[in-house]
């Protein structure tokens, strides 16, 4: 059973879909019946998921006088989501890796629809379970992960001496 149809059996379908597009679009802030007509969940449902997602702190509410807006929050609970819903090979990628030893950090350097070159940075990273993680988006989403690494110092060299461009977006850091 691969992740779409395990996550629909184990999630109400309507929250799926509101979570999804909250994961999908992690910047942006919605009224409630925004959110209803972009995902198509009836009003009175996606407040009953909304107040759900809330109370779980997945979601957090913005009150501006008498506005209310939804907005996904930034925390442990909603990485480990986004791990499991993402049906973004990069982001699949990023959460296989960030927990193997030595990661420090992943950086996108060029995504293409079928292929991402990263650098990961830290210290005696174990190249078998990266190179797994790779095989496992292959096969999951038919993309190819190619990387670099560094150490953070080499890295910060390489960039202040022009040797290297700076990356597009930092996908992962550790804290």
């Amino acid at each position: 059973m691969d992740n779409s149809k395990f996550l629909g059996a184990l999630f109400d379908q309507k929250m799926l879909s509101i979570l999804t597009h909250f994961l999908e679009n992690k910047n942006s802030n919605l009224y409630l019946r925004e959110i209803s007509v972009i995902t198509k969940v009836p009003v009175a449902t996606t407040f009953r998921i909304l107040k759900k997602l809330t109370d779980l702190e997945i979601i957090k509410l913005n009150q501006i006088n008498r506005f209310k807006f939804y907005q996904l929050n930034d925390n442990e609970r909603v990485a480990q989501l986004s791990a499991l819903i993402s049906k973004n090979p990069v982001d699949r990628f990023v959460s296989k890796i960030k927990g193997v030893e030595g990661v420090e950090s992943v950086l996108l350097y060029a995504e293409k629809t079928t292929s991402a070159n990263l650098l990961i940075i830290g210290t005696k990273l174990d190249s078998e379970k990266i190179e797994v993680a790779i095989k496992d988006v292959k096969i999951e989403f038919n993309f190819m992960v190619r990387y670099a690494t560094s150490t953070a110092k080499r890295f910060e060299q390489q960039l202040s001496m022009g040797m290297i461009s700076q990356p597009k977006k930092v996908l992962w850091k550790s804290i």
